[in-house]
This record gives C-alpha cells, structure tokens and sequence, in this order.
C-alpha cells in the first residue's frame, strides 16, 4: 500500500474473434468515436455476411477495437479490401491493431484471397496509417493505396 491506496497488477485478457450481431453496440461506439460525423452502418447486418470479414478485439469482455474488410472476384481472382481499422485511443500502440491486421489477413487466405488492398484516409490531426500498414508488408501503388500479395501472384504497382 502506497499512501493509503492499494496497488494491483492487472492481467488483461485479450481475444480476436468473429464479431456478431449482439456486438453492434459496442462497434458503433467504436466507429462513433473515430467519425463522430458519419453515419454507421450496421456492419453486423446478415446482408453483408457473405462477403464481410468482421473481427474484434476483446480485452476483458469489452470490444476496444475492430477490422473490417470486404471479400470481391471481380476479375477472376479473389481481392480483399480493408475498410476499417478501429482500435480504442486507450489501447494504440499496444500492437492490438497489428493483431487484427494478421488476423485479418489470415482469414482472407483461408478464403482463397490474394491480394489485400487498404485505402487510406486520415485527417490532419491523426497519425498517418500508411508507414503503420508499411510495417506489416504492404505496399503504396498509388497513395493513399496500399496492397499486399497474401498469395502467389505478382503485386503490380500503378
């Protein structure tokens, strides 16, 4: 005890998983927070099952971050888009956000994708993505797009 206050160690407990409808909430917030302005989709909505990768991350029963990205083969070969990456102010630069970007491309393989492309916005004020994105192999053809071969064809820069 240090000045009359109890100190404790924390262990977080972290997961990635699938998300699900009954998560809609705490991804809204999430998305919320980041593009206060815009509207949210429900990114949980059955519709988009199909062709949507939807992963999170949980740290002790609460969402604090999340990839979203979409499956197309639309010209023969299956591409991959990230679309969102969202990870709670508090929890950045923990490696969270690497986590999911590896879970993701995981899942994209597994669903016979080969290439993974990344379309970059930020604001002034936020901390640019693309050298984050860079990090974990993918490569600017054309700013703000990234891509990355997660198969066994040749990457093309425009």
């Amino acid at each position: 005890m240090v000045d009359g206050t109890a100190k404790t160690n924390c262990i977080e407990i972290m997961e990635i998983r699938n998300l699900t409808v009954s998560d809609k909430e705490q991804v809204g917030k999430l998305y919320k927070k980041l593009y206060p302005t815009n509207t949210f989709y429900d990114l949980t909505n059955g519709e988009f099952w199909a062709t949507n990768l939807l992963l999170g991350i949980e740290i002790n029963g609460k969402i604090v971050g999340f990839i979203q990205g979409i499956i197309f083969n639309p010209s023969g070969r299956i591409e991959c888009y990230i679309n969102d990456l969202i990870i709670d102010e508090q929890y950045r630069g923990k490696g969270y956000g690497a986590g999911l970007v590896k879970a993701a491309e995981i899942e994209f393989k597994k669903m016979g994708g080969s290439y993974i492309f990344v379309f970059t916005d930020f604001e002034k004020e936020e901390e640019n993505p693309i050298s984050f994105y860079e990090k974990s192999g993918y490569q600017v053809i054309h700013s703000p797009v990234l891509v990355k071969n997660i198969g066994d064809a040749e990457v093309n820069s425009a």
